[in-house]
């Protein structure tokens, strides 16, 4: 087989000295494989542009949305959240304390340890039976009227909330069925008290959303779904304070007269009411009491807080929405 003869090619300096201006002038020529339409290539410079640009150079409806979003405002909205929630745990946690069983004082000084165990003995025997609980007016320990005797003396009385037929024991019954004259504290009307409280939270957002829904239904040039969805908020916010209330009724119904027309019974459960709420105050406070009340001033307080930070939160952003509403007026 025959070799192949390789042969070498020499240069000579003077070719490459004269090949280096070329060489230099096409490294220097950017080479593109491919080059974007004219509108997308604006686009792309107009999104760079924005997102490089500095907040004095950005244009103003752009600068006036990120630098008017009420961050202080939101800040106190998620404060008044987490009161509300906190204040719903505390709420929870006192209606479960007194949902099934009554307390009731006994009138007179009290009765004696005998005496007790008597009418124990007694409430045991009786056809419609039901536990008793006596106990000390400060939870077990000595009272003034059994300093000197070493005897207990016991001003409290504590009983399921219903009997085995499933209605409620009241005072009435015990002076009807064991002759106890007792007054019976309506811890219940606390428990209505703190879901007041916190209806007041919810009811404030939906009459801040109603009222800032009002500008769809009062213009004439609003779309007509704008307008529908300005008829609609407050109309689901009349429905849902409806619903809520219906739905307490069957807990806080004994509250209310049973004809809402008649404005003597309001005035006669005004009065019973305001009367419960001062034996509840004037009782001397045991452990026991004290650590049944905790949870309802920690709900109420608590609920007050939420509202009133919802109140400044929704300030701020009333502010914000009719400011921004004033600048697109004038853009436009």
């Amino acid at each position: 087989m025959p070799r192949t003869r390789r042969t070498h090619h020499r240069f000579s300096p003077s070719v490459f000295t004269a090949l280096r201006p070329a060489l230099r002038r096409d490294a220097e020529v950017p080479h593109a494989p491919f080059a974007a339409p004219p509108k997308l290539r604006r686009a792309l410079e107009g999104i760079s542009a924005t997102l490089t640009s500095s907040p004095r150079t950005s244009p103003p409806r752009l600068r006036r949305a990120l630098g008017g979003i009420p961050l202080k405002a939101i800040a106190v909205l998620i404060a008044s959240c987490a009161c509300f929630c906190a204040s719903v745990f505390f709420y929870l946690a006192f209606t479960g304390a007194c949902a099934n069983a009554s307390t009731f004082v006994l009138r007179g000084a009290g009765i004696a340890q005998s005496e007790a165990q008597a009418i124990c003995e007694q409430a045991a025997s009786t056809c419609d039976s039901y536990s008793l609980v006596f106990w000390p007016q400060m939870d077990g320990s000595a009272s003034r009227n059994e300093a000197d005797t070493g005897n207990p003396v016991y001003t409290r009385l504590t009983t399921a909330k219903l009997d085995k037929d499933g209605f409620p024991i009241t005072a009435d019954t015990l002076l009807s069925t064991l002759s106890i004259e007792c007054d019976q504290l309506e811890y219940g009307l606390l428990s209505l008290a703190s879901f007041l409280a916190l209806l007041a939270y919810p009811l404030a957002f939906g009459v801040f959303a109603s009222i800032r829904c009002r500008r769809f239904r009062t213009r004439e040039t609003m779309p007509v779904p704008l307008t529908l969805f300005g008829f609609t908020v407050p109309a689901l916010v009349a429905v849902a304070a409806t619903a809520t209330f219906a739905s307490s009724l069957p807990e806080f119904g004994r509250y209310l007269p049973s004809v809402w027309s008649d404005f003597s019974a309001w005035a006669s459960a005004a009065e019973a009411a305001s009367d419960s709420v001062a034996l509840i105050a004037s009782t001397a406070k045991g452990a026991t009491d004290l650590r049944l009340l905790f949870p309802w001033i920690c709900s109420v307080a608590l609920a007050a807080g939420s509202t009133v930070l919802a109140a400044g939160a929704m300030r701020g952003c009333a502010r914000w929405d009719s400011g921004g509403a004033a600048h697109a007026r004038k853009d436009g």
